[in-house]
């Protein structure tokens, strides 16, 4: 059973599944949970049944800390810093920073076993806090903008920023290593794009696109950038406000249809997103496009 206890300006969190306390938006879909902690000194005790990553967007402050009923340590994180604690641990941390914002994202086990075997990683890994380095900067400035746009390309984010977090908790460096094959080949390219174009209504993530190209999610990932020059999650989020600005031009369908039909869960999504590609609103540039 979960339960909450609030007490002044710290609350406290004993569960096996659910961080609650969530503020703004918060993305929960195939097997991932993505949202932002509400700022506030927070004692999390917790044991999850899936990789949790925690992302510190605020700055520095303190924090006590055990795992598996364990002695408790202290330490200090900084913003742009990473925490990540491995599916059944038991954990146990008490932030003493007031305005503390976590941005957490909960992934399931399968993406960081898929990326296992792809980088040949062995050993079991363990909790890690205070991460830091270019990998973890990277994936907490993407996280940041996932969280105030809306969560444009919904779980396909979240399994990249999974991605690209497992690179520094296994110390991994993606220009240590180039990979010598560089891009998709044209044929695996072509289908996925087809399968795309065929699905922008639908349900697509990136494990679905690396399925069609018989690739791991990391790997694919890699060659599908290498190869478009963006990553999927970016390049599906564009073709689908592409698609919605096509419809919007030459069909009188309904900005609601529309939204769904190009994989929006709803009319406002579509126009969040839209606006913040065009610089107006879908209807405003209905109206528009033909003079």
């Amino acid at each position: 059973m979960n339960t909450d206890h609030n007490n002044d300006s710290t609350s406290t969190t004993r569960n096996r599944e659910r961080l609650p306390g969530w503020a703004g938006g918060r993305l929960a879909a195939n097997g991932f949970t993505v949202g932002l902690r509400e700022p506030g000194a927070h004692l999390f005790d917790f044991t999850s049944t899936r990789d949790v990553f925690v992302f510190n967007l605020a700055g520095p402050g303190s924090y006590d800390f055990a795992f598996n009923g364990g002695p408790k340590h202290q330490g200090v994180s900084s913003s742009g810093t990473m925490n990540f604690h491995p599916a059944g641990s038991d954990v146990f941390i008490r932030n003493h920073r007031a305005d503390l914002r976590l941005l957490v994202i909960r992934a399931p086990v399968s993406l960081r076993y898929g990326y296992t075997e792809v980088m040949d990683v062995e050993g079991d890994i363990e909790n890690r806090m205070n991460i830091a380095g270019p990998g973890v900067v990277a994936a907490s400035t993407l996280a940041r903008r996932f969280l105030e746009s809306g969560f444009p390309g919904g779980t396909m984010m979240a399994e990249a920023l999974g991605v690209a977090a497992l690179g520094e908790v296994f110390g991994y460096h993606r220009g240590a290593e180039p990979d010598a094959e560089g891009t998709l080949d044209r044929r695996a390219l072509r289908r996925v794009l087809d399968l795309i174009e065929q699905d922008l209504g639908d349900v697509l993530t990136v494990q679905i696109l690396a399925d069609e190209a018989g690739l791991s999610v990391s790997h694919f990932s890699r060659r599908f950038r290498d190869s478009i020059g963006e990553t999927p999650a970016l390049y599906v989020h564009r073709r689908r406000l592409e698609r919605a600005r096509e419809l919007l031009r030459t069909t009188r369908q309904s900005i609601a249809h529309i939204a769904l039909a190009c994989g929006f869960c709803s009319q406002s999504h579509l126009t969040d997103a839209f606006r913040r590609w065009q610089g107006v609103t879908p209807a405003l540039y209905r109206r528009t496009a033909g003079e």
